[in-house]
């Protein structure tokens, strides 16, 4: 879907990580004011895996363009 808004610049304090989740209209990220940029101690998790999938993410890349 379209951006609702435009974010940045943003300076990340050094220490710190800026996080942006994947459904940028709806996510709790580092865009927010009361999440903010945080520092390494906060992530928690790691990634285990990366799934990929063929749906097509655009008109033009699903043929339907024009």
């Amino acid at each position: 879907e379209r951006m609702d808004r435009d974010f940045g610049p943003y300076t990340v304090p050094e220490g710190h990580y800026f996080l942006m989740g994947d459904n940028r209209n709806s996510s709790n990220d580092s865009r927010n004011n009361a999440v903010g940029a945080v520092t390494r101690d906060m992530i928690v998790g790691k990634v285990e895996g990366v799934l990929w999938h063929d749906i097509p993410s655009t008109l033009e890349d699903s043929g339907e363009k024009d």
